[in-house]
């Protein structure tokens, strides 16, 4: 049996998007001796364990999301039937999903018109016009509206304003939490020596601003400005691109592991139509991050009342029918092209089993 039509799904999957463009998944393809081959996703713990987000946090369902989003994607131009089996958060084991085809898929098939769709998906973290057409806002709010299921746009100063401030809030929160800063530090690539992670080359910086990224990767250094307000400069640097934006979309979804999966499949589905309809995204995960550690108590202390208040001054944005924010899309039109990130190679990460 020729299997390249399988790794293509697979290169597929690898494709969705992860924290920081780490690579926190493995996969590995089930014997093909069976009429009914399989794929497994696996937590790539040899990886990334204690230099990414834990297997049960919930970026990782929303990246594993993303991976079924694309997976779900080629087998439907394949006439492929899906059924997805995702594994307890009690499994104490990686695997984290098994995928279930409904037959072998034909021999070298091709995919070529799904994978193009999913290769135009990207993070354009640079700066956007400010201002877009009647028109422009006509088609984001058409996708967004094909696309999720409790969302809400924003184009107003105003409106903008509110949510913007609120970004602020959580992102001066994390220049100050120790655990967060070690996983931008373990994803940040300077040079090309790996294929996967944050590299310095695709963030938005000033001129010089490679070289004070590389001095606050260390903790001690971002410590030590943080006393005479380091944290507030650098919130204030990242919120300046969400000031000159034309358009945010708050995505809201429940909180069940399974609703975070789902969420994502909606993220990736989101993000790779406004991405093929030639619009620019950039995600802030931000403050549901800062949130989710406040309610499992890994949050210190000292930014408890901070994060109350964000989570109390957010509420009329970031919740609706019960549902509350997983993630946040800076949308727009670039100024410029991005930098993409880079994949590693998908023998890296894939296994076929023998039994």
């Amino acid at each position: 049996m020729d299997i390249v039509t399988i790794k293509k799904i697979i290169q597929a999957a690898l494709l969705g998007c992860t924290p920081d463009n780490s690579t926190v998944f493995r996969y590995a393809i089930t014997p093909l001796t069976t009429n009914q081959p399989a794929i497994k996703i696996f937590y790539n713990s040899e990886k990334v364990a204690g230099k990414s987000f834990p297997k049960d946090d919930p970026a990782i369902y929303l990246a594993l999301g993303c991976a079924l989003y694309n997976i779900k994607a080629c087998c439907k131009e394949l006439s492929l039937e899906v059924s997805v089996d995702i594994a307890t958060k009690e499994n104490n084991s990686d695997l984290l999903a098994f995928i279930s085809l409904s037959k072998l898929p034909p021999e070298k098939e091709e995919i070529s018109s799904t994978i193009q769709v999913i290769k135009k998906r990207h993070t354009d973290r640079g700066a956007y016009h400010k201002k877009i057409s009647e028109k422009d806002k006509k088609a984001i709010q058409d996708i967004t509206t094909r696309s999720t299921r409790n969302s809400t746009l924003l184009f107003e100063s105003k409106d903008k304003s509110s949510l913007i401030k609120l970004i602020q809030i959580a992102s001066e929160i994390r220049f100050q939490v120790k655990e967060i800063h070690a996983l931008l530090k373990n994803s940040l690539q300077f040079d090309n020596s790996q294929p996967d992670g944050l590299h310095i080359n695709t963030l938005a910086l000033p001129l010089g601003g490679k070289y004070f990224i590389k001095f606050i990767s260390k903790w001690d250094n971002l410590a030590l400005i943080n006393k005479i307000g380091g944290y507030k400069l650098l919130a204030a640097q990242e919120i300046a691109l969400l000031k000159n934006s034309p358009c945010l979309l708050i995505l809201r979804g429940k909180g069940s592991q399974l609703d975070f999966i789902s969420s994502g499949e909606e993220l990736c589905h989101v993000w790779t139509s406004l991405n093929n309809a030639g619009y620019s995204v950039h995600p802030y995960y931000v403050i549901p991050d800062i949130l989710h550690r406040l309610e499992k108590k890994t949050l210190p202390s000292k930014h408890h009342v901070q994060a109350e208040h964000l989570l109390f001054e957010g509420a009329a944005l970031l919740e609706k029918d019960k549902e509350f924010v997983y993630m946040i899309l800076r949308i727009g039109k670039t100024k410029k092209s991005a930098n993409r990130s880079t994949r590693p190679d998908i023998e890296s990460i894939l296994s076929i089993e023998d039994h």
